[in-house]
């Protein structure tokens, strides 16, 4: 039986182009979907490294919008280099291939996939290589924008940071902006290098603006507050509370709760 179950969990993981031991290589949108999903249900993040072929004159499918255009013509002499580069001191690397917390999808900029897949991440994707780490829930959450890939060492200890994370309440939230927010929230204090991935900060902040335009009501604008606190922004914190003018017996406990971490924390 438990056979079976590793024979099922491989295969959906064969139909998405070319798969070795750590990178998933989609050829469709489809796929691409699939591996989010997949990361989802796993409660993972995804690496997506957008890259492009060895072949220095294999012709590059740039997308027609102009993005990237004066990025793309700057660097295509050392395209391949960089590529490289990550491919030999960072993806090959055993300590890679340690971490189990990722879906690593590889994105090639020669594939007709890609043109899509850039208008969804045109943001983010200024040069090639590129790599960005997102969290699969649908919510355009990226958790680091672009790790430097002038250094592999470094790319490689912020990806044994954020593998040590748990992103399990974050997918268990669903699509209440309010629940992903609290768990991203409790996810930044648990974590040891807050100045380093004040982005987790960022996200919960991201959906409890979310949730308050969906409904304007005490317990959003309350979260807000905390994590005005939790930036360090003790003042601010302090007299957007006063602003409130809240009586606090006609509040619930959660809110009071929240109120006396803003007060104490």
């Amino acid at each position: 039986m438990k056979k079976l179950l590793l024979i099922l969990l491989f295969i959906p993981l064969m139909g998405f182009g070319q798969y070795d031991s750590n990178k998933l290589k989609p050829k469709s949108i489809e796929d691409f979907n699939t591996l989010l999903n997949n990361a989802k249900t796993n409660n993972k993040l995804v690496i997506i490294s957008f890259t492009t072929d060895r072949n220095v004159n294999t012709p590059s499918r740039v997308p027609q919008s102009g993005m990237m255009t004066e990025n793309f013509a700057e660097s295509m002499t050392d395209l391949c280099e960089k590529c490289d580069m990550l491919n030999k001191e960072l993806w090959n690397s055993e300590e890679f291939r340690l971490l189990k917390n990722f879906v690593f999808i590889e994105i090639n900029i020669n594939y007709p996939l890609t043109e899509r897949l850039f208008t969804k991440y045109s943001r983010y994707v200024k040069k090639i290589p590129q790599v960005i780490v997102e969290v699969a829930n649908n919510e355009n959450d990226i958790v680091n924008e672009g790790l430097d890939i002038r250094s592999p060492i470094l790319s490689l200890n912020e990806l044994e940071y954020l593998n040590q994370l748990d992103f399990t309440q974050v997918y268990s939230a669903g699509t209440d902006n309010q629940k992903i927010g609290e768990a991203y929230r409790e996810l930044h204090k648990k974590n040891d290098k807050k100045k380093l991935y004040k982005k987790i900060l960022e996200l919960s902040t991201k959906h409890f603006k979310r949730a308050l335009k969906k409904e304007k009501n005490t317990i959003n604008q309350l979260n807000l507050i905390y994590n005005l606190k939790l930036k360090g922004s003790n003042k601010k914190a302090n007299k957007s509370l006063e602003k409130l003018k809240l009586n606090r017996a006609n509040l619930s406990d959660y809110e009071n709760k929240i109120i006396n971490k803003i007060e104490v924390d």
